[in-house]
């Protein structure tokens, strides 16, 4: 079929008329393109510090002691890195957001309320400076983790007011803080020991250990048992093979002194459907060993039994050594 004159020739004098006006255009255009942009007249800017670019909220854990102190930072962003001039402002607590934040959270199925004011202090009255010569500058708070009522769910909104030297960032001018207990003996632990299978002879220990172990805060002095690759599941060599009792996994109950006064199971005390449960096997150590909770080095033992409808099966005695968060 004979094409039409006007694509053969017609378009051959469209492209060359858009291929004129496209250099007349470029002449006339400023050159944005990189590294034509002089980003040294944009304004120095200070906000609440954020992995992201907008408010999450930040979970704030805590210990149920008398007095715990965390830090929020504020940071200031600027073309030069820093500058030679301080920046000053206050973070203060926002009722209004805070209020807000707590109506949206409650209408979405969750139940909030913003942390009373006498179980919390800002220290200087929530002024800050950011030192010339730095980007950083952090702003201790105080709170009453002894007189936190954990099973509420407590919130605070903090916003950045009166800020000199830079200007506030609308998007990042406010933090939510999410305060929430968590437990002295939570950490990572590397777990080492024995255990012996009383009715099944097939499993056992063998490379087993040792383990890399979370520990995870079930309240002040309670903690569960959460492995690093399995979850809440207890490794056993299995005629050769690695794997895990089913319907297991223990949780830790410590006393004021350190002491371990109670084993059970994450599944139920017998009523999953293997009829399993943990208890303490009062023959072992059951107490810290050594050190101070949440730091490194600090050890303890415990000795516990998994029961099987009714019946001890198997006997474990193991060490938990603290390695981290």
């Amino acid at each position: 079929m004979k094409r039409n004159k006007f694509f053969k020739t017609g378009g051959l004098y469209l492209a060359l008329i858009m291929l004129v006006a496209s250099f007349s255009l470029t002449s006339c255009l400023k050159d944005n393109g990189p590294g034509s942009v002089n980003f040294g007249k944009s304004p120095a800017l200070v906000a609440f510090q954020y992995a992201g670019i907008g408010n999450v909220p930040y979970v704030m854990s805590i210990h149920n002691v008398n007095t715990v102190t965390t830090n929020v930072e504020v940071s200031l962003s600027v073309a030069s890195i820093t500058q030679s001039t301080p920046v000053t402002g206050t973070v203060v607590v926002d009722q209004d957001s805070s209020a807000s934040y707590v109506k949206h959270d409650t209408a979405g199925g969750n139940v909030d309320h913003i942390l009373p004011t006498s179980l919390y202090s800002i220290a200087n009255g929530g002024k800050f400076t950011i030192a010339p010569g730095t980007q950083f500058a952090s702003i201790p708070i105080t709170l009453a983790g002894d007189k936190i009522d954990f099973t509420q769910n407590y919130i605070l909104v903090l916003k950045i007011t009166g800020a000199s030297g830079a200007q506030l960032t609308t998007n990042l001018n406010y933090a939510t803080l999410i305060i929430t207990l968590q437990s002295i003996y939570q950490g990572t632990y590397t777990v080492t020991g024995s255990f012996v299978d009383k009715t099944n002879a097939t499993i056992t220990d063998d490379k087993v250990y040792p383990l890399t172990v979370k520990l995870q805060t079930l309240g002040a002095l309670q903690v569960q048992w959460d492995d690093a690759s399995n979850g809440y599941e207890h490794l056993i060599n299995s005629a050769g093979q690695i794997g895990y009792y089913g319907n297991f996994s223990p949780i830790f109950t410590f006393n004021t002194t350190g002491k371990i006064t109670a084993v059970t199971n994450h599944y139920g005390q017998g009523s999953n459907s293997s009829g399993r449960s943990a208890a303490l096997d009062p023959t072992g150590t059951n107490a810290v060993t050594s050190g101070t909770p949440g730091t490194t080095g600090f050890a303890f033992q415990v000795s516990y039994i998994l029961v099987q409808s009714g019946s001890n099966r198997t006997y474990f005695n193991e060490t938990f050594t603290y390695t981290g968060p």
